[in-house]
Protein backbone atom coordinates (compact mmCIF):
# COMPACT_ATOMS: atom_id res chain seq x y z
CA UNK A 1 0.00 0.00 0.00
CA UNK A 2 3.05 2.17 1.08
CA UNK A 3 4.13 2.61 -2.98
CA UNK A 4 0.10 3.48 -3.96
CA UNK A 5 -0.36 7.27 -5.13
CA UNK A 6 -2.89 8.90 -2.32
CA UNK A 7 -5.89 9.58 -4.99
CA UNK A 8 -5.70 5.80 -5.79
CA UNK A 9 -6.23 4.51 -1.73
CA UNK A 10 -8.18 7.74 -0.73
CA UNK A 11 -10.95 10.54 -1.44
CA UNK A 12 -10.97 13.74 -0.43
CA UNK A 13 -13.48 14.92 2.38
CA UNK A 14 -16.54 16.89 0.51
CA UNK A 15 -15.82 20.01 2.67
CA UNK A 16 -12.49 20.01 4.00
CA UNK A 17 -9.70 19.36 1.71
CA UNK A 18 -7.12 18.16 4.26
CA UNK A 19 -8.98 15.32 5.38
CA UNK A 20 -8.90 12.07 3.06
CA UNK A 21 -11.00 9.15 3.50
CA UNK A 22 -9.80 5.11 2.61
CA UNK A 23 -11.65 4.05 -0.01
CA UNK A 24 -14.12 0.90 0.40
CA UNK A 25 -11.94 -1.01 -1.67
CA UNK A 26 -8.49 -0.54 0.26
CA UNK A 27 -7.01 -3.14 1.80
CA UNK A 28 -4.56 -2.56 5.03
CA UNK A 29 -1.61 -4.83 5.63
CA UNK A 30 -2.36 -5.57 9.22
CA UNK A 31 0.92 -7.68 8.91
CA UNK A 32 3.88 -7.00 11.35
CA UNK A 33 6.61 -5.38 10.42
CA UNK A 34 9.18 -7.51 9.26
CA UNK A 35 12.32 -5.58 9.38
CA UNK A 36 12.45 -5.96 13.46
CA UNK A 37 15.13 -8.89 13.32
CA UNK A 38 16.92 -8.32 9.77
CA UNK A 39 19.62 -6.18 11.83
CA UNK A 40 20.09 -8.50 14.71
CA UNK A 41 23.59 -8.88 16.00
CA UNK A 42 24.68 -12.28 17.82
CA UNK A 43 28.51 -11.99 17.13
CA UNK A 44 28.96 -10.63 21.17
CA UNK A 45 26.27 -13.75 22.87
CA UNK A 46 27.58 -16.51 24.06
CA UNK A 47 24.19 -17.37 25.69
CA UNK A 48 20.38 -16.93 25.14
CA UNK A 49 17.31 -18.53 26.16
CA UNK A 50 14.01 -17.74 24.69
CA UNK A 51 10.99 -17.87 27.52
CA UNK A 52 8.18 -16.95 25.89
CA UNK A 53 6.95 -13.95 27.96
CA UNK A 54 8.09 -10.43 28.22
CA UNK A 55 10.31 -10.19 30.82
CA UNK A 56 10.85 -7.19 33.08
CA UNK A 57 13.16 -7.05 35.74
CA UNK A 58 16.96 -9.27 37.03
CA UNK A 59 18.28 -9.51 40.30
CA UNK A 60 21.65 -11.39 40.28
CA UNK A 61 22.33 -13.49 43.42
CA UNK A 62 25.18 -11.53 45.22
CA UNK A 63 27.64 -14.30 45.44
CA UNK A 64 27.49 -15.56 41.84
CA UNK A 65 29.26 -17.22 40.82
CA UNK A 66 29.15 -19.60 44.17
CA UNK A 67 25.48 -19.53 43.66
CA UNK A 68 25.00 -19.07 40.19
CA UNK A 69 21.33 -18.00 40.47
CA UNK A 70 19.13 -14.77 38.93
CA UNK A 71 15.81 -13.87 39.31
CA UNK A 72 14.02 -12.62 36.29
CA UNK A 73 10.39 -11.13 36.76
CA UNK A 74 7.77 -11.61 33.76
CA UNK A 75 4.83 -10.97 32.41
CA UNK A 76 3.09 -14.33 32.54
CA UNK A 77 3.02 -14.14 36.68
CA UNK A 78 6.07 -15.82 37.40
CA UNK A 79 9.71 -15.32 38.95
CA UNK A 80 12.08 -17.61 37.18
CA UNK A 81 15.56 -18.43 39.23
CA UNK A 82 17.50 -19.49 36.51
CA UNK A 83 21.01 -21.66 37.33
CA UNK A 84 23.63 -20.45 35.68
CA UNK A 85 25.67 -23.68 36.93
CA UNK A 86 23.33 -25.95 35.22
CA UNK A 87 23.82 -24.45 31.56
CA UNK A 88 26.96 -26.64 29.44
CA UNK A 89 26.56 -25.26 26.16
CA UNK A 90 23.33 -24.66 24.23
CA UNK A 91 20.33 -22.46 25.69
CA UNK A 92 19.69 -25.16 28.31
CA UNK A 93 19.51 -24.29 31.59
CA UNK A 94 17.72 -25.30 35.03
CA UNK A 95 14.88 -23.04 36.07
CA UNK A 96 12.62 -22.52 39.49
CA UNK A 97 9.51 -21.50 38.72
CA UNK A 98 8.08 -19.33 41.93
CA UNK A 99 4.16 -18.77 41.37
CA UNK A 100 2.13 -18.22 39.30
CA UNK A 101 0.42 -15.63 40.96
CA UNK A 102 -2.22 -13.28 40.26
CA UNK A 103 -0.50 -10.26 38.22
CA UNK A 104 2.82 -9.77 36.57
CA UNK A 105 5.46 -10.08 38.75
CA UNK A 106 7.45 -6.21 37.77
CA UNK A 107 10.43 -6.57 40.28
CA UNK A 108 12.78 -8.85 42.12
CA UNK A 109 15.37 -8.20 44.49
CA UNK A 110 17.70 -10.30 46.71
CA UNK A 111 18.71 -9.10 50.03
CA UNK A 112 22.60 -7.90 50.15
CA UNK A 113 24.02 -11.09 51.78
CA UNK A 114 21.35 -13.29 49.31
CA UNK A 115 19.70 -14.20 52.41
CA UNK A 116 16.58 -13.16 50.88
CA UNK A 117 14.41 -12.66 47.14
CA UNK A 118 11.91 -10.27 47.55
CA UNK A 119 9.21 -10.13 44.71
CA UNK A 120 6.35 -7.21 43.94
CA UNK A 121 3.60 -8.03 41.53
CA UNK A 122 1.10 -5.70 39.89
CA UNK A 123 -1.41 -6.27 41.48
CA UNK A 124 0.17 -4.96 44.97
CA UNK A 125 0.85 -8.32 46.37
CA UNK A 126 4.36 -8.23 48.08
CA UNK A 127 6.76 -11.66 48.73
CA UNK A 128 10.11 -12.62 50.87
CA UNK A 129 11.29 -15.81 50.13
CA UNK A 130 13.85 -17.21 52.28
CA UNK A 131 17.48 -18.07 50.45
CA UNK A 132 19.44 -21.20 51.71
CA UNK A 133 21.52 -22.92 48.73
CA UNK A 134 19.42 -23.76 46.00
CA UNK A 135 16.23 -23.72 48.03
CA UNK A 136 13.41 -20.71 47.71
CA UNK A 137 11.05 -20.84 50.79
CA UNK A 138 7.89 -18.77 51.01
CA UNK A 139 7.78 -16.60 54.16
CA UNK A 140 5.65 -13.78 54.73
CA UNK A 141 3.76 -11.95 52.23
CA UNK A 142 2.22 -8.10 52.48
CA UNK A 143 -0.58 -6.15 50.74
CA UNK A 144 1.23 -3.11 49.21
CA UNK A 145 0.14 -0.36 46.96
CA UNK A 146 -3.23 -1.60 45.19
CA UNK A 147 -1.87 0.12 41.79
CA UNK A 148 0.86 -1.94 41.67
CA UNK A 149 4.44 -2.30 42.80
CA UNK A 150 7.29 -0.75 40.21
CA UNK A 151 10.00 -0.85 42.05
CA UNK A 152 12.47 -2.60 45.74
CA UNK A 153 15.16 -1.45 47.59
CA UNK A 154 17.26 -2.77 50.38
CA UNK A 155 19.23 -1.63 53.00
CA UNK A 156 22.42 -2.44 52.46
CA UNK A 157 22.55 -4.24 55.63
CA UNK A 158 19.80 -6.81 54.82
CA UNK A 159 17.59 -5.09 57.68
CA UNK A 160 14.83 -3.63 55.86
CA UNK A 161 13.59 -3.72 52.44
CA UNK A 162 11.21 -0.98 50.82
CA UNK A 163 8.70 -1.25 47.62
CA UNK A 164 6.01 0.76 45.79
CA UNK A 165 4.29 2.10 42.94
CA UNK A 166 3.49 5.05 42.03
CA UNK A 167 0.74 5.56 44.71
CA UNK A 168 1.19 8.13 47.63
CA UNK A 169 2.36 5.18 50.00
CA UNK A 170 5.47 3.39 50.53
CA UNK A 171 6.07 0.56 52.44
CA UNK A 172 8.93 -1.01 54.79
CA UNK A 173 9.35 -4.34 55.73
CA UNK A 174 11.38 -4.96 58.53
CA UNK A 175 13.48 -8.34 58.21
CA UNK A 176 14.16 -8.60 62.48
CA UNK A 177 10.72 -7.93 63.85
CA UNK A 178 8.81 -9.05 60.37
CA UNK A 179 6.48 -5.97 60.57
CA UNK A 180 5.77 -3.47 57.84
CA UNK A 181 5.70 0.24 58.72
CA UNK A 182 4.39 2.70 55.71
CA UNK A 183 5.77 6.34 54.37
CA UNK A 184 2.85 8.61 53.08
CA UNK A 185 4.03 11.79 50.98
CA UNK A 186 2.09 14.55 49.62
CA UNK A 187 2.53 13.32 46.06
CA UNK A 188 2.89 10.14 44.13
CA UNK A 189 5.89 8.09 44.27
CA UNK A 190 7.53 7.38 40.85
CA UNK A 191 10.73 5.74 42.16
CA UNK A 192 12.75 5.13 45.61
CA UNK A 193 15.76 3.94 47.21
CA UNK A 194 16.67 2.82 50.57
CA UNK A 195 20.48 3.85 51.96
CA UNK A 196 22.61 3.86 55.26
CA UNK A 197 25.23 6.59 56.26
CA UNK A 198 26.61 6.48 59.52
CA UNK A 199 24.26 3.79 61.08
CA UNK A 200 21.44 6.27 59.79
CA UNK A 201 18.85 5.15 57.12
CA UNK A 202 16.80 7.45 55.15
CA UNK A 203 13.79 6.52 52.62
CA UNK A 204 14.70 8.86 49.58
CA UNK A 205 11.01 8.81 47.37
CA UNK A 206 11.02 10.70 43.58
CA UNK A 207 7.43 12.05 43.50
CA UNK A 208 4.64 13.04 40.61
CA UNK A 209 4.99 16.63 41.26
CA UNK A 210 8.55 16.93 40.89
CA UNK A 211 9.88 16.49 45.16
CA UNK A 212 12.84 14.63 46.29
CA UNK A 213 10.34 13.10 49.44
CA UNK A 214 12.80 12.32 52.39
CA UNK A 215 12.25 10.19 56.09
CA UNK A 216 14.52 8.81 58.43
CA UNK A 217 13.93 4.95 59.17
CA UNK A 218 15.09 3.86 62.61
CA UNK A 219 14.00 -0.06 64.24
CA UNK A 220 10.67 -0.36 62.35
CA UNK A 221 9.61 3.44 62.62
CA UNK A 222 9.46 5.95 59.96
CA UNK A 223 10.26 10.08 60.67
CA UNK A 224 8.74 12.98 59.61
CA UNK A 225 9.02 13.41 55.79
CA UNK A 226 10.73 16.12 54.05
CA UNK A 227 9.74 17.55 50.91
CA UNK A 228 12.74 18.67 48.38
CA UNK A 229 11.21 20.69 45.62
CA UNK A 230 13.47 20.15 41.97
CA UNK A 231 11.09 21.34 40.02
CA UNK A 232 7.03 20.36 38.86
CA UNK A 233 7.93 17.70 36.44
CA UNK A 234 7.84 13.83 37.21
CA UNK A 235 10.94 12.31 38.82
CA UNK A 236 11.66 9.61 36.49
CA UNK A 237 14.35 7.74 38.13
CA UNK A 238 17.09 8.41 41.06
CA UNK A 239 19.91 6.49 42.76
CA UNK A 240 22.10 7.42 46.11
CA UNK A 241 25.83 7.08 46.44
CA UNK A 242 26.68 4.32 48.85
CA UNK A 243 28.80 6.26 51.15
CA UNK A 244 28.36 10.15 50.24
CA UNK A 245 25.11 11.49 51.54
CA UNK A 246 24.78 12.71 47.88
CA UNK A 247 21.10 11.70 45.60
CA UNK A 248 20.69 12.31 42.06
CA UNK A 249 17.35 12.38 40.23
CA UNK A 250 16.79 12.76 36.65
CA UNK A 251 13.02 14.36 35.56
CA UNK A 252 10.77 13.91 32.77
CA UNK A 253 11.40 16.85 31.18
CA UNK A 254 15.01 16.29 30.78
CA UNK A 255 16.28 18.39 34.27
CA UNK A 256 19.02 16.56 36.48
CA UNK A 257 19.78 17.42 40.17
CA UNK A 258 21.83 16.65 42.66
CA UNK A 259 20.81 16.58 46.39
CA UNK A 260 22.62 16.94 49.55
CA UNK A 261 20.97 14.29 51.93
CA UNK A 262 22.54 15.70 55.02
CA UNK A 263 21.24 19.22 54.56
CA UNK A 264 17.87 18.46 52.14
CA UNK A 265 19.78 20.47 49.89
CA UNK A 266 19.71 21.17 45.85
CA UNK A 267 23.38 20.95 45.45
CA UNK A 268 23.66 21.25 41.65
CA UNK A 269 21.08 21.54 38.57
CA UNK A 270 21.08 20.90 34.75
CA UNK A 271 18.39 21.68 32.85
CA UNK A 272 19.64 21.67 29.37
CA UNK A 273 21.99 18.51 29.23
CA UNK A 274 19.53 16.46 28.38
CA UNK A 275 16.66 17.27 26.17
CA UNK A 276 14.59 14.61 26.87
CA UNK A 277 13.35 12.51 29.63
CA UNK A 278 15.94 11.15 31.72
CA UNK A 279 15.40 7.23 32.21
CA UNK A 280 18.49 6.03 34.48
CA UNK A 281 21.15 7.23 36.47
CA UNK A 282 23.67 5.22 38.34
CA UNK A 283 26.79 6.03 40.90
CA UNK A 284 29.78 4.76 39.96
CA UNK A 285 30.19 2.73 43.49
CA UNK A 286 34.09 1.69 44.69
CA UNK A 287 35.99 4.69 42.41
CA UNK A 288 38.14 7.00 43.73
CA UNK A 289 36.02 9.87 42.37
CA UNK A 290 32.40 10.50 43.34
CA UNK A 291 31.03 9.68 39.57
CA UNK A 292 27.99 9.24 38.12
CA UNK A 293 26.37 8.27 34.68
CA UNK A 294 22.94 9.78 33.19
CA UNK A 295 20.80 8.40 30.21
CA UNK A 296 18.25 9.28 28.39
CA UNK A 297 15.49 9.30 25.28
CA UNK A 298 17.77 11.80 23.84
CA UNK A 299 19.75 9.36 23.25
CA UNK A 300 22.48 11.43 25.21
CA UNK A 301 25.24 9.02 27.94
CA UNK A 302 26.25 11.80 30.03
CA UNK A 303 29.15 11.11 32.96
CA UNK A 304 29.43 13.35 35.78
CA UNK A 305 32.57 14.44 38.42
CA UNK A 306 30.16 14.85 41.43
CA UNK A 307 33.30 16.22 43.19
CA UNK A 308 33.16 19.34 41.26
CA UNK A 309 30.02 18.76 39.62
CA UNK A 310 30.40 19.12 35.87
CA UNK A 311 30.27 16.84 33.11
CA UNK A 312 33.66 14.35 31.83
CA UNK A 313 31.79 12.76 29.01
CA UNK A 314 29.03 13.17 26.60
CA UNK A 315 28.17 10.00 23.97
CA UNK A 316 25.21 10.83 21.59
CA UNK A 317 23.67 7.40 20.46
CA UNK A 318 20.94 7.74 17.99
CA UNK A 319 18.69 5.63 20.10
CA UNK A 320 15.95 5.96 22.86
CA UNK A 321 17.95 4.96 26.01
CA UNK A 322 16.81 2.68 28.70
CA UNK A 323 18.95 1.14 31.41
CA UNK A 324 22.44 1.52 32.52
CA UNK A 325 24.76 -0.24 35.03
CA UNK A 326 28.88 0.35 35.44
CA UNK A 327 30.87 -2.64 35.00
CA UNK A 328 32.42 -2.80 38.70
CA UNK A 329 35.61 -1.86 39.42
CA UNK A 330 35.91 -0.19 36.02
CA UNK A 331 35.01 3.41 34.31
CA UNK A 332 32.86 1.59 31.76
CA UNK A 333 28.99 1.31 31.45
CA UNK A 334 26.41 -0.57 29.61
CA UNK A 335 23.72 0.83 27.72
CA UNK A 336 20.78 -1.06 26.66
CA UNK A 337 18.01 0.41 24.20
CA UNK A 338 14.54 0.85 23.06
CA UNK A 339 15.39 -1.17 19.68
CA UNK A 340 16.78 -3.82 21.36
CA UNK A 341 20.75 -2.52 21.23
CA UNK A 342 23.48 -2.77 23.71
CA UNK A 343 26.71 -0.40 23.81
CA UNK A 344 29.45 -0.34 25.91
CA UNK A 345 31.42 3.07 26.52
CA UNK A 346 34.29 4.49 28.42
CA UNK A 347 35.74 7.54 29.26
CA UNK A 348 33.22 8.87 25.89
CA UNK A 349 33.83 6.89 23.09
CA UNK A 350 31.61 3.65 22.13
CA UNK A 351 33.81 0.27 23.09
CA UNK A 352 31.12 -1.76 21.49
CA UNK A 353 27.91 -2.23 20.37
CA UNK A 354 25.06 -4.75 19.10
CA UNK A 355 21.49 -5.46 18.33
CA UNK A 356 20.90 -8.99 19.77
CA UNK A 357 17.08 -7.94 20.83
CA UNK A 358 14.46 -7.90 18.66
CA UNK A 359 12.47 -5.45 20.83
CA UNK A 360 13.07 -3.12 24.10
CA UNK A 361 15.42 -4.14 26.81
CA UNK A 362 13.85 -3.71 29.92
CA UNK A 363 16.98 -5.00 31.95
CA UNK A 364 20.48 -5.38 32.42
CA UNK A 365 23.24 -6.60 35.02
CA UNK A 366 26.57 -7.35 35.28
CA UNK A 367 27.60 -11.25 35.78
CA UNK A 368 31.39 -11.79 36.95
CA UNK A 369 33.14 -14.15 34.68
CA UNK A 370 36.66 -15.38 35.47
CA UNK A 371 38.71 -12.42 35.44
CA UNK A 372 35.91 -10.06 33.56
CA UNK A 373 32.67 -9.46 33.34
CA UNK A 374 29.05 -10.32 31.04
CA UNK A 375 26.01 -8.75 30.20
CA UNK A 376 22.74 -10.15 31.12
CA UNK A 377 19.56 -8.42 29.61
CA UNK A 378 15.96 -9.29 29.00
CA UNK A 379 13.99 -7.99 26.54
CA UNK A 380 9.73 -7.33 25.35
CA UNK A 381 10.26 -9.80 22.84
CA UNK A 382 10.98 -12.63 26.04
CA UNK A 383 14.92 -13.35 25.62
CA UNK A 384 17.78 -13.56 28.06
CA UNK A 385 20.66 -12.86 26.28
CA UNK A 386 24.07 -12.71 27.82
Amino acid sequence: MADKNLHEIAEKDAVNDDVYYLKEDCVVDEEEDDTNDKDLDTDYVCWNKEFGSELLSLSVHPTFPEIAHVAVGSRDDKCLVVDFKSINGGSDSRETTLGPFSETVSSCAYSPDGSYLALGCMDGLFLIYNVRGEDYTQMCTVNGPTDGIEWISWLSDNSAVMFGGSGHTVFIWDAKSETTACVSTKDNNSCGKFCTYNGSSFAVLGGDDGHLSIARYTDGSVGNVTDVLLHGEVVTCLDCHDTVQLAMAGLYDGGLYFVELSKNTVTASFLEDHTDTVESVKFCSGGSLVMAVSIGHDGRVITWDCERMAKLHVVMLSERLTRVVWVPSTPVVAVSSLRGKLYAIKNGKVLSETRPHKSTVLDIVTLPCDDEFALLSVSEDGAMIM
